[in-house]
């Protein structure tokens, strides 16, 4: 079929792709046919070698849609790009008029004029379109003459040319029916990032080198393209691995560990045909996370699945599963494969065990340049192409990241369409998912619409997930695969594996772990001093203790006050400390307090911790604090309460059990709207529905023990979480408290209309009206008060080092760009929103630009904050690394309202801003 290709070689004179610097020893342009002959030869190679892929594409004809995806190059307002090339071919300067199109809006244009060649039926235009619009959003298609916008008639001969011989070579779609109109809009997203991916590597100069026009369409893709394509797609690291055969959940345990409930029924429950879905509701430490790779191994088995991607709610804990999914993921996959793992959030150039993982001969980018001279040992592989951008990050076999990467997928984000084709051939994992507010729940709602109508299957994980949330979650699955959750009282049973697909949607009592059984007591603690006091007393009793409270800036004012006391200073951890100072507080929390912590390491330690230590990270303490705060976050918070079996913990006598202590006021009938403000004024910012706090204090009141209030695991779980998340819970509240709740409500659905307004419509396919696209750090994943980014920076001579480098200043140029990185902390707007100017402003500027000038440019929108240490020492002065530098470091900003503030940075206790009147 190939052989008609010959005709169209006068259309050779059309460059497709040039490179700015001729290099004499090979060509310096790509004819424009040979490139749309590379892209279409790479999913010509993909889907034979894929067979899933050849499945999910059959009868849509690729081929000869991706063998037009440039045809808009056919215009002289293309080639003018290159002067030079345009003279050579056209023996003329080009000349255009104003208000000339781009290729990808010209497209279209130019299939409309010739489809007197071609006219695709109506139904197979959105592939089309899809096709045409690969450079990661859709275009506006022009309502204007062609010619009078970048179009000469040559072009448009020279085009109709090439897309006859296109027409006589390759099998074009077969037509469809109109009924089918809906199933191809939906396609439309996952052709779209196909093509998007067929691009990127056909583009690729290292694999396709630019071809001088000797060669007949033909020869060229018989003897260059599809040769190229081959090579290429196997450097690429794309190409799924070879899945193994499940050996149930054992592989992912330790050795001698038994299954416990949860993951027993991973192993055994009978999967279904197509697009399913799997809602895991377990206490904490149930195994969750191996029940869920087991689950995803069947899935992957059964051929529905290449790979899985699991995404997490923050950064901290992505890197802690990267880490744990390096020792596991290649028992997914045959001995011989060499699958890959790749890390996905905005920080994964800091993990030096991500970045020693990366391979294959393509050099390494700038920006992945980090961990050249780590001494880890990759206990995982990466191809290097994948690792080099985040949106490749879905086509890796199997990936950890943020679920801020996948969210990209369903807004209005350049190459989101690519995020979905990855997705699509993956089991999605989310862990975590009562963890994010109304904006972030419709995004969520909307990938998992996304992900069931491409194919795909989802886990998500919770141990604290409301019935209703719940609905939801089943509704949304279901909205992808076009039909309705089946009307049926929801189960109150707990802990639960619900299990939906087209076939309908099954409930699985669990049995609970005997070993996570238990009862918690609870005692509340009227001020901050009673919990000061408890505190001290259980750390001189030699127990690990943790508080954690609910602003950023409490934990270092608790922290200020106990370390007076303490002979042992207390960890504080937060988001406000330098990427590097977190990352190696997260190592010694992980350390000293997971299950390989000694009693001695742990034995008086105090640990005083936000919200960042209530998610999936491996810790325990011997006795917990916690402010008030909503009913799920207080039972994940007492999920790090003697979470491990210690058997030397340092505990009274008559002890009898686990104690949540919790700092709040008394849930009195009479509560006015100053209740929950009174005691915790931070707090009430930050959870603004004191209606919830008071019904959570009041439950937790009111569950009569035998010794004390608190609750049993887990029979009591499922009425706590449902009582204060039920639609007529109001009707307990106090009315004092009814109008915080009721403008939290409103905020809440506020931010939730938001979240439906941003996310893109599943139906109507890949057209411009889905949103205005644009770059990833300008589409908000999650809503909040706006940031800025710091970079910290201290003095050394004569010069601006960054914070991470101040104990060794004299660190190799190839190490600086890594150190900026690790100086970095954000913080909100309204506490610095800019530098402040210095006395000196010549000689700041000049120190600022020395400093910058190891920057990206893409980090304009940083501040240079620089630190002196109280007493004037230097920077590499005696005792400079993060545990031993106790000195108190000193800065200047501005604040939101444009007041000068002083930035205060200790290593032990992170950022703090204070008014300087």
């Amino acid at each position: 079929m190939i052989s008609k290709l010959d005709t169209i070689n006068p259309v050779l004179a059309y460059w497709g792709k040039a490179r700015p610097d001729h290099d004499s020893a090979s060509a310096a342009w790509h004819p424009l046919a040979y490139h749309n002959l590379d892209v279409a030869a790479v999913l010509h190679v993909l889907l034979q070698r894929d067979a899933r892929l050849a499945s999910r594409f059959d009868g849509l004809g690729l081929p000869f849609l991706l063998a037009l995806h440039d045809i808009g190059k056919f215009s002289r307002a293309f080639q003018a790009k290159r002067p030079d090339l345009f003279q050579a071919a056209f023996g003329k300067a080009p000349v255009l008029s104003a208000g000339t199109l781009r290729h990808d809006v010209l497209g279209p244009g130019i299939m409309e004029r010739l489809s007197d060649v071609w006219k695709p039926a109506r139904p197979i235009r959105p592939l089309l379109q899809a096709v045409l619009w690969h450079h990661g959003m859709p275009r506006t298609p022009p309502s204007v003459d062609l010619i009078d916008r970048g179009m000469s008639i040559d072009d448009l001969e020279a085009a109709r040319v090439y897309l006859q011989a296109i027409v006589d070579a390759f099998e074009p779609p077969a037509p469809r029916d109109a009924r089918e109109r809906s199933a191809i809009k939906i396609a439309s997203w996952d052709v779209a990032g196909f093509a998007t991916l067929c691009d990127w590597i056909g583009s690729n100069e290292t694999w396709f080198p630019y071809h001088p026009p000797t060669l007949s369409p033909k020869a060229y893709w018989d003897d260059v393209a599809v040769p190229r394509a081959e090579q290429a797609v196997d450097v690429a690291g794309i190409l799924p691995s070879a899945v193994s055969a499940p050996a149930g959940v054992a592989v992912f345990l330790p050795p001698a560990a038994r299954p416990t409930p949860l993951q027993a029924l991973a192993e055994t429950i009978a999967l279904a045909d197509g697009p399913q879905l799997f809602v895991v509701e377990d206490l904490t430490g149930a195994g969750k996370t191996e029940a869920a790779f087991t689950l995803a191994h069947r899935l992957m088995a059964a051929g529905l699945g290449s790979g899985l991607f699991v995404a997490m709610p923050t950064m901290a804990t992505a890197e802690a599963l990267y880490e744990r999914t390096a020792t596991l993921y290649r028992a997914l996959y045959e001995e011989a494969a060499n699958a890959s793992l790749i890390l996905s959030h905005g920080r994964r150039g800091l993990n030096r065990d991500f970045i020693a993982s990366i391979v294959d001969p393509d050099q390494r980018a700038r920006d992945d340049t980090y961990g050249q001279t780590s001494e880890t040992t990759a206990r995982a592989d990466c191809a290097r192409w994948l690792a080099d951008d985040r949106r490749r990050a879905f086509l890796a076999d199997v990936g950890v990241g943020t679920i801020d990467q996948a969210l990209l997928g369903v807004l209005p984000s350049k190459f989101q369409s690519l995020r979905l084709h990855g997705l699509a051939g993956r089991v999605l994992i989310l862990d975590e998912v009562h963890a994010y507010d109304a904006y972030v729940q419709e995004e969520l709602f909307a990938l998992l619409r996304f992900h069931a109508a491409l194919g795909g299957n989802a886990i998500l994980l919770s141990a604290t997930l409301p019935t209703p949330m719940r609905r939801r979650l089943l509704t949304a699955f279901a909205d992808g695969l076009g039909i309705a959750v089946p009307e049926a009282e929801p189960s109150a049973g707990y802990p639960l594996m619900t299990h939906f697909s087209a076939a309908g949607s099954v409930e699985h009592r669990v049995d609970a772990v005997s070993r996570l059984r238990r009862t918690v007591r609870t005692h509340r603690h009227d001020d901050v001093e009673a919990a000061c006091t408890s505190i001290l007393a259980h750390a001189r009793a030699g127990r690990a203790v943790c508080w954690i409270r609910n602003s950023v800036d409490d934990a270092i004012e608790a922290h200020q006050r106990l370390a007076a006391e303490l002979d042992h200073p207390p960890l504080l951890f937060h988001a406000r400390f330098t990427a590097g100072d977190r990352l190696a507080i997260e190592a010694e929390l992980r350390e000293t307090f997971g299950p390989g912590g000694t009693e001695a390491d742990r034995a008086g330690r105090v640990v005083i911790a936000t919200q960042v230590a209530e998610q999936s990270l491996d810790v325990d303490f011997d006795a917990m604090v916690s402010d008030a705060a909503p009913i799920d976050l207080l039972l994940q918070r007492a999920g790090r309460l003697r979470r491990h079996h210690r058997p030397a913990r340092p505990l009274d006598l008559d002890d009898q059990g686990p104690v949540l202590e919790v700092l709040g006021p008394e849930p009195v009938d009479d509560a006015d709207r100053d209740w929950l403000t009174r005691l915790l004024p931070r707090a009430a910012a930050v959870y603004r529905d004191h209606g919830r706090i008071w019904l959570t204090l009041r439950l937790l009141a009111q569950g009569q023990l035998t010794q004390g209030h608190g609750f049993r695991a887990p029979e009591d779980l499922r009425h706590l979480i449902d009582a204060v998340y039920a639609d007529d819970a109001a009707e307990a509240v106090p009315l004092g408290l009814h109008d915080r709740m009721l403008r939290a409500e409103g905020d809440s659905r506020a931010e939730g209309g938001i979240g439906r307004a941003n996310v893109l419509d599943l139906s109507k396919g890949y057209v411009p009206g889905g949103g205005r696209w644009e770059d990833d750090a300008m589409i908000p994943t999650r809503l909040g008060e706006p940031q800025s980014l710091l970079r910290l920076a201290v003095r050394d001579g004569g010069r601006l080092v960054p914070w991470a480098a101040r104990a060794d200043a004299a660190e190799p140029e190839s190490e600086r760009w890594r150190a900026w990185r690790m100086s970095e902390v954000q913080v909100r707007q309204s506490l610095i929103t800019a530098e402040v100017a210095s006395v000196d402003a010549v000689a700041a500027q000049t120190l600022a630009a020395q400093a910058r000038s190891d920057w990206a440019a893409r980090d304009d929108a940083v501040l240079l904050i620089v630190l002196d240490p109280e007493g004037g020492a230097s920077a590499g002065a005696e005792g400079a690394g993060r545990a031993e530098d106790t000195r108190v470091w000193r800065g200047r900003a501005l604040d939101g309202k444009r007041r000068e503030v002083v930035v205060t940075y200790t290593p032990a206790s992170g950022l703090w801003v204070e008014r300087l009147d």
